[in-house]
């Protein structure tokens, strides 16, 4: 059985030290802006299932050894609906390379193995589903922001297959739903 160690509804995943008004925080170290203490790389979180309606994401996935099974995981704790915040650097960018505690690099149609929209979403159980709220490529500001984010964001494929290394993006920002039957 797990406990409610935290009567918050919103989740701050490997927060470190930002704390999120309202939310619980998570993450290996422990910090004065840490509720609970876990290495997120181990499964399952000391969380109840259903506990959560919002669980934020920000620069954490890419760190983590099993994304599959963190996914796994953030649909357990996820109340029906919940909305999970992602925020990762893109492929692209010079950091998903240079930071070598990254594990992973995601782009645009990363998070498709988790929807039913994906031929190759096998990877999880069939109860584990999401479906997008949004997905974007951002840029850091500059001319590339102003004249092509609209443009890459609307044909991410073209992008990402043959322009992401001439104009390389600096994170992806993704927000998923849990959907639960």
């Amino acid at each position: 059985m797990r406990k409610n160690l935290t009567p918050k509804k919103e989740l701050n995943l490997g927060g470190g030290q930002t704390k999120i008004p309202g939310s619980a925080n998570i993450d290996l170290i422990k910090t004065s802006a840490v509720d609970i203490q876990h290495d997120l790389n181990h499964t399952p979180y000391p969380l109840k299932t259903n506990q959560f309606t919002k669980i934020y994401c920000y620069d954490i996935l890419e760190h983590l050894h099993n994304v599959i099974k963190v996914m796994e995981e953030l649909h357990r704790i996820g109340r029906p609906n919940a909305k999970i915040i992602i925020r990762s650097p893109h492929f692209s960018h010079m950091n998903a390379y240079t930071d070598i505690t990254h594990v992973h690099h995601f782009g645009f149609f990363s998070f498709d193995y988790f929807t039913d929209n994906n031929k190759w979403n096998f990877y999880t159980k069939k109860s584990v589903r999401f479906s997008y709220i949004s997905r974007r490529i951002v840029f850091q500001n500059g001319l590339l922001k102003k004249l092509f984010e609209w443009f890459f964001n609307r044909h991410p494929k073209y992008y990402e297959s043959k322009l992401a290394w001439i104009f390389p993006a600096q994170q992806i920002d993704v927000v998923l739903q849990v959907i639960k039957n």
